[in-house]
């Protein structure tokens, strides 16, 4: 299988819902307890993920992230994600939030900060339930709240456990295969095409976001529009620098509009 057959899945949320556990599900079919795994497990209380961590096999391409609620710097590590996905054009089948089965409370800003790093690509999301069987996103209540508070995107819910208690090692590694073979399946019903979300830079970010102060100024604020509009083709970037050259082109016909107004007016006096 060659590499632009293969699967690209991002892996997203807090540190110790599981991000980690699934890539290496995906990637190695399982998670070890007494031997080194490709992704590095944690727990809830210690995040052991890089800014990003990018592991391949035959199938698939798995983006592990570093969960953005840690005391670790979520800064630092949204300027990490932006810098790297912004570098190159990569189609990503399926981007995963990833959370346990448990409050809300935290999630709507973190899943919000997700959908304005990839941009359009938000039509790939998936929303992965951790630490709950697949019945789980069977109960209509369950998915309800999670589409109320997140939106209306595919809900899949797993459970990999890896307990130290060796009596539970058999059953532990049953549950997972199920449920690996659960997410395999759920993805298979999804068939996303990969979608190469245009992800700004940290630099490009905002000196965008800052843009729409400079469009109140007359002329000035139409030409800079338009500069940034041919730096970010340049760059790459074609659908922020559609939207810069369609705001520099609106601002300086209204410019014109109100040059003409001025003039108009200033005739009417003198008359």
């Amino acid at each position: 299988m060659d590499s632009k057959s293969k699967k690209n899945i991002v892996l997203c949320g807090r540190s110790g819902d599981g991000k980690s556990s699934i890539a290496n599900m995906l990637i190695q079919g399982d998670v070890y307890r007494d031997s080194e795994n490709d992704f590095r497990i944690g727990n809830s209380a210690k995040a052991v993920t890089e800014y990003l961590t990018a592991i391949s096999n035959e199938k698939f391409v798995v983006y592990d992230t570093i969960g953005l609620g840690d005391s670790t710097g979520s800064d630092e590590a949204i300027k990490a994600i932006r810098n790297f996905f912004s570098m190159g054009k990569i189609p990503l089948n399926y981007i995963c939030y990833v959370k346990r089965s448990r409050s809300l409370k935290d999630d709507v800003r973190l899943f919000e900060t997700y959908r304005k790093i990839f941009g359009d690509g938000e039509k790939n999301f998936v929303i992965i339930i951790t630490h709950s069987g697949p019945e789980w996103a069977k109960e209509e209540e369950n998915v309800k709240l999670i589409k109320e508070q997140l939106g209306n995107y595919p809900v899949i819910s797993v459970d990999f456990p890896c307990n130290e208690n060796e009596k539970y090692t058999l059953v532990d590694r049953k549950q997972r295969a199920e449920s690996l073979e659960h997410l395999l399946n759920e993805f298979s019903k999804l068939e996303y095409n990969g979608i190469e979300p245009e992800v700004l830079s940290p630099s490009q970010n905002i000196e965008n976001n800052m843009a729409g102060y400079f469009s109140f100024v007359p002329v000035v604020g139409s030409v800079y529009q338009l500069t940034a509009s041919g730096f970010y083709y340049v760059t790459g970037k074609e659908k922020t620098a559609r939207k810069r050259l369609l705001d520099g082109s609106l601002g300086l016909v209204c410019d014109a509009a109100g040059v003409v107004t001025g003039i108009g007016g200033l005739f009417c006096e003198v008359m």
